[in-house]
């Protein structure tokens, strides 16, 4: 029953999302204090000023991350429903993007990939339109310029201009100008950022903010037992969905085909980058992304209702049980 309200496109699917949002967001509003991230130590340009407006405030930081929490669910399923990956009007994909991205309660404190998130979508969706234009150099330049400007919040998201680049090859838009337009678009709030530094003087200290966000190694995060249970149980659903796609892929349409790449390519570039030592669980936010349209798929292909409806509720009851344990 459950699944059935979520997975449509009624009013009740609408009230029942944002509520999903936070009630898994509660346990972090229990902390009276806001944990150093760390990006905060030496930050980002953007990160640097958006930390001095709203760290100060637990409650402001907390509305925060919740907002750009749903607009990456609101999202998710626009890239659902606008290129119909699914054969219906839906908010499903939404609200497992919700559960995926709650379960560890540090990825809810405020930190730089959530402003990351937003622009990253919007640099995807840009390419999505580019597909099929005569000359979609404009839109690829924009891509990048959205997907850099999110790169001076969360610097270790450069690593996902790769997947940008397989973007434009699933969908026939690389050849060199494209490539050539996405690196200027890329470059160029780089160079706005050393044109402000040289001018105030501290070329030398936007140098060393680089070097440590780009090269550090992250360790912010301690695993214990219970959570390496949670990541594997949540890494074996993303598999299964991803082979459930594949088993499908030769009934979809062509383009819909190439979308699902994309958000394949995504989940496993972004699974990948966790596994390194320069990443750790901020990237949640980025693999949830592709995560969650094809665990929705998954759901949605199911044939038995009440199977559905099971593997709806164990994703919620293993969200729960992470944010108690790990």
């Amino acid at each position: 029953m459950l699944l059935r309200k979520v997975h449509s496109n009624d009013i009740w699917a609408y009230i029942l999302a944002p509520l999903f949002l936070v009630a898994f967001w509660l346990k972090s509003l229990e902390h009276v204090y806001i944990p150093e991230m760390y990006g905060d130590v030496v930050p980002m340009p953007f990160w640097g000023v958006a930390l001095k407006v709203i760290k100060g405030n637990r409650f402001v930081a907390s509305f925060f991350v919740l907002a750009l929490a749903l607009m990456g669910a609101m999202g998710v399923n626009r890239f659902t429903n606008k290129y119909k990956l699914i054969g219906k009007q839906t908010l499903l994909p939404g609200v497992v993007y919700v559960l995926m991205v709650s379960g560890f309660t540090a990825v809810q404190y405020i930190q730089p990939v959530w402003f990351f998130l937003p622009l990253f979508l919007l640099a995807i969706e840009k390419l999505f339109n580019a597909h099929g234009r005569h000359k979609p150099m404009a839109l690829c330049f924009e891509a990048g310029l959205w997907f850099s400007t999110g790169t001076l919040f969360f610097a270790k998201g450069i690593i996902l201009y790769v997947f940008l680049l397989i973007t434009m090859f699933i969908l026939r838009t690389f050849n060199l100008r494209t490539i050539l337009a996405s690196l200027f678009g890329v470059v160029l709030p780089y160079l706005f950022a050393y044109g402000y530094y040289l001018i105030i003087g501290k070329v030398g200290e936007l140098l060393d903010i680089l070097h440590v966000n780009f090269i550090s190694p992250v360790a912010f995060f301690s695993r214990s037992v219970y959570s390496e249970i949670y990541i594997g149980v949540m890494v074996f659903i993303v598999i299964l969905s991803l082979i459930n796609v594949a088993r499908q892929m030769p009934t979809f349409k062509i383009l819909t085909r190439k979308h699902y790449r994309v958000f394949n390519w995504l989940v496993i570039l972004s699974l990948l980058a966790a596994m390194t030592p320069f990443y750790s669980i901020e990237m949640i936010p980025v693999i949830s992304v592709g995560s969650s349209i094809v665990i929705a798929y998954f759901l949605d292909t199911t044939r038995r209702v009440y199977l559905k409806e099971i593997y709806f509720l164990l994703l919620i009851v293993i969200t729960i049980l992470a944010q108690i344990f790990v």
